[in-house]
């Protein structure tokens, strides 16, 4: 379902303020990985964040709204009226995804580590 703009600005006609789509959540995480250093999430690097935004997309509990120009995502604004609970769901659909990515970063880590002493 393609939602309609939001907010068409008046000065540059090809922005849109939309609620995103499935198909905008890695754009969203590639712009996340690069602009908002601090946090932890950022250190999951970019596919956790695919799957984390996938995830806000499609929750009840969160909202994704997104700025976009010629059809590519140039900012975004996230929220959650219930964290708990969209925490839940995240981690009831992605547990074994973010299991996968948590212990691949661990392990190339602890590969570096030892290779970086050598």
């Amino acid at each position: 379902m393609k939602s309609a703009p939001i907010f068409q600005n008046f000065f540059y006609n090809s922005m849109e303020i939309k609620l995103a789509s499935e198909k905008d959540c890695f754009q969203i995480a590639e712009i996340h990985f690069k602009e908002i250093k601090h946090g932890f999430l950022n250190q999951l690097g970019k596919e956790f964040l695919g799957y984390f935004y996938s995830a806000m997309i499609n929750s009840p509990n969160a909202f994704l709204i997104i700025a976009e120009e010629n059809n590519s995502v140039i900012g975004f604004v996230s929220g959650s009226t219930n964290l708990k609970k969209f925490c839940k769901e995240f981690f009831r659909k992605y547990i074994f995804k973010s299991f996968l990515i948590f212990l691949k970063k661990y392990l190339v880590s602890i590969f570096l580590k030892k290779f970086l002493k050598q």
